[in-house]
């Protein structure tokens, strides 16, 4: 019997958290402009989401042109920064240039920053509407809305978005230690803060990670259809931002009451020195070169194939 109950506690949650995702709704065209608008964050998607760009791309660099006059346009400082990024996972890592556009909306008597960040380029076989156009769209849009409003206290530097699908609502899976007070005003700012446990073990299976170097916010996901994550167009994109991306950008609410309350948000990324690399463009097949690995010896490259924006090297010989 004592199973029996515990079985039909369990349906009715279920069927009570699918009703309640279910009317989650975008706010309409005509709500107050100093309000997330689901609407006009299509609008920079279907910019975003039109055509692959990988890192070394004329789609990627069109992208970062784009999102950088939006940026400015809505009145924000903005900077590129160029440096060389890594990534690591599963034996393979990545190394490419790549540039860092970063907006800063001026507090009104600023003590710290609030960081938002999201990825614009997009793997190389799909278009990338929800990794992570979505996201930059829902900046773009969040930035005005903050403009539009009475400004918050501290500095907001363009919570951290990410995608493992295409559908659902937004999920929290991730956020520091010692996060009483920042679940307390997340809990705060968005109307339907969703997120459990399951979430934060599935985020640890994943070959990627956020390291905290200083208190960190919460990190948002949507996780349906994982299968259409590289490949969803932005047709295909249209319901999953009118109906779903709203919860994702309640970061309007977030970046606001964090702003106000001097919660920094801050992050970074790290990774491991694999047998093999990709290196972002390298002329030619059969060239050789060298790079300095921190920690690590020279070792000398030799390029085996090359890609549009990488190029795959294999280890020929240290030294």
């Amino acid at each position: 019997m004592a199973g029996l109950t515990a079985m039909l506690t369990l349906a009715v949650v279920i069927v009570l958290s699918a009703m309640a995702d279910s009317t989650m709704r975008p706010l309409p065209a005509t709500a107050p402009v100093e309000q997330f608008r689901a609407e006009r964050a299509l609008v920079h998607l279907k910019r975003f989401a039109a055509e692959p760009r990988p890192i070394g791309s004329p789609a990627n660099a069109r992208a970062q042109t784009y999102l950088a006059g939006q940026l400015r346009a809505a009145g924000l400082e903005v900077e590129v920064q160029r440096a060389v990024g890594a990534w690591s996972a599963a034996g393979l890592a990545a190394f490419g240039q790549v540039d860092n556009v970063v907006g800063r909306l001026r507090g009104t008597d600023s003590t710290g920053t609030v960081l938002i960040a999201a990825h614009y380029d997009s793997a190389a076989m799909g278009p990338g509407a929800s990794d992570g156009g979505a996201a930059v769209a829902a900046m773009v849009e969040t930035v005005r809305a903050l403009r539009a409003g009475p400004g918050p206290r501290n500095d907001v530097v363009l919570l951290n978005w990410e995608a493992r699908g295409v559908s659902g609502p937004s999920l929290m899976f991730e956020t520091s230690g010692n996060n009483a007070r920042l679940v307390e005003t997340f809990a705060g700012a968005v109307p339907a803060p969703r997120g459990h446990s399951a979430m934060v073990e599935v985020y640890r299976l994943l070959p990627n990670n956020i390291a905290a170097e200083g208190p960190r916010a919460d990190v948002l996901a949507h996780g349906g259809d994982t299968l259409k994550l590289h490949v969803t167009a932005p047709k295909g994109a249209r319901s999953v931002t009118l109906r779903f991306d709203q919860p994702i950008t309640h970061a309007i609410a977030s970046a606001g009451r964090f702003g106000a309350a001097g919660v920094p948000v801050t992050g970074t990324r790290t990774g491991t020195w694999p047998a093999e690399i990709r290196f972002r463009g390298l002329p030619a097949q059969g060239v050789q070169l060298t790079v300095r690995v921190p920690a690590k010896d020279r070792i000398r490259l030799t390029v085996i194939a090359a890609t549009d924006g990488f190029t795959a090297v294999g280890v020929s010989a240290g030294v």
